[in-house]
């Protein structure tokens, strides 16, 4: 993809080598500093790494890195730079340490069930109270059943019910 093509509010930097190996830095404001420095918004904890190093602008949809004097200087894609337009794959050196640039791909959303019309919404409604009902009648046909099992057992005096029951 051109560098001008890009949403620079869905790409990010990620190290990829160094103490901060994995950490990920979106680039969604105007300038990022790179550096030692806790004033930058990517701090590098790496001796090779001045304390103001680098600093990325994003200018429209354009982002540009640009070198600030540091003493080792900086390197995109191997190319020692100055000021360089970047574009997702460039790998930037920073001293010891190397960044990415990558495509933030933001998590999906859980698909939404089409908004249903109040008809649906009735229907759906009564066939979950019927279903919350089964059970409990089902349970209440078994209780009256094992009544009148119970009643027959004592009053008609049937004995493979007795025995089953432990009665006598």
């Amino acid at each position: 993809m051109a560098a001008g093509k890009q949403d620079w509010k869905r790409l990010k930097l990620v190290v990829t080598k160094g103490g901060k190996k994995g950490e990920e830095y979106k680039l969604d404001k105007p300038t990022s500093g790179i550096g030692r420095s806790d004033l930058n918004q990517i701090t590098l904890d790496d001796p090779g790494v001045s304390p103001f190093h680098a600093k990325v602008i994003v200018q429209g949809k354009t982002c540009i890195i640009t070198d600030l004097g540091a003493h080792e200087g900086l390197k995109v894609n191997s190319k020692k730079i100055d000021t360089k337009v970047l574009t997702p794959g460039d790998r930037i050196q920073v001293g010891e340490a190397s960044l990415e640039i990558v495509r933030d791909i933001p998590a999906r959303k859980p698909a939404q069930k089409p908004a249903q019309k109040p008809a649906q919404r009735k229907k759906e409604t009564r066939q979950r109270k019927k279903a919350g009902l089964r059970i409990p009648i089902r349970i209440s046909v078994l209780a009256a059943l094992l009544a009148v099992l119970l009643t027959a057992a004592v009053i008609l005096d049937i004995h493979w019910l007795n025995q089953l029951l432990n009665w006598q």
